[in-house]
């Protein structure tokens, strides 16, 4: 049955549904503590359901769709216990955000095979530290993740509770959303044409690839900034550490880590990394 990708799926549905479902019956039970706090704490909580489930079904990538869909569980939550009041501004970045992350879950379901298949990076930290694998797992590809996405949907809090009427820095802030949601489908699509291509080189070095080594990673930062640039209408000095540490996952861990892997396979890699800026769209250097 762990080959069929259908029941493959339902499974992952029911992990996130009990494990939110935990994080909801816990957010109750902390209604004495301040709201981001007792998200925090909700949130983790169904992270560490999530990794429960991991043990058992022994595959680490149904975390995968949690980056995507913590968000959407945690504003919800912040409309659902704490009533901060619905202004018509505040679909200026709801609507591109959740744009984002329906976009980004199907992404991730369009590439996962059944519960069987795992991503490469946990199958390397599993052979590479076999009695610590568990642990890396937990803490750095579960529980950093949820922590950091965690920081970076903060000021969606502020805009929420936010006084003022000001449409400029939303609608700012929702615009980068949504480009940067284009920006990453049109670069997973492109990445998903050339690995269809039997005779295709090792890397991809057409469309967007030509003139951005990572111009998905490009893309989801700009969720970010977009959702920081929103909470400026209700600034606080909370909203600063996610979108500083979301960019230095991405520039510093996940980047490299893409980037040493496909050096593993690829020599001609290297050529490449000369040409082509690593983020920021560029001119080609010869």
């Amino acid at each position: 049955m762990k080959t069929n990708k259908i029941f493959s799926l339902f499974i992952v549905l029911i992990v996130y549904v009990i494990s939110f479902g935990i994080g909801t019956v816990i957010l109750t039970m902390l209604s004495g503590l301040t709201p981001l706090l007792a998200l925090f704490i909700a949130n983790a909580a169904a992270t560490v359901s999530v990794f429960i489930f991991n043990l058992v079904l022994k595959n680490a990538s149904l975390y995968d769709p949690y980056w995507s869909v913590q968000p959407v569980f945690i504003i919800g939550a912040m409309y659902l216990f704490y009533k901060p009041g619905f202004q018509i501004t505040h679909l200026l970045v709801l609507v591109p955000l959740i744009f984002w992350s329906f976009r980004l879950t199907i992404n991730w379901i369009s590439g996962f095979d059944n519960l069987l298949w795992e991503d490469w990076r946990y199958r390397k930290i599993k052979a590479d530290y076999p009695k610590l694998s568990q642990l890396l797992v937990f803490t750095g590809i579960m529980m950093m993740p949820t922590i950091l996405v965690f920081l970076g949907t903060i000021p969606v809090w502020y805009l929420l509770n936010a006084q003022s009427r000001n449409i400029i820095l939303p609608a700012v802030g929702g615009l980068i959303i949504f480009s940067g949601t284009l920006l990453e489908l049109f670069a997973d699509n492109q990445m998903r044409r050339f690995k269809r291509n039997p005779s295709r080189d090792s890397y991809i070095d057409e469309s967007l690839w030509r003139y951005s080594r990572h111009p998905n990673y490009l893309g989801e930062i700009l969720i970010w900034v977009g959702i920081f640039i929103a909470g400026l209408v209700n600034f606080n000095l909370l909203s600063i550490p996610g979108i500083v540490l979301i960019f230095l996952l991405f520039r510093f861990i996940s980047i490299p880590m893409m980037e040493k892997h496909i050096l593993e396979k690829s020599q001609d890699y290297s050529a490449y990394q000369k040409k082509v800026p690593i983020l920021i769209f560029g001119l080609r250097r010869k």
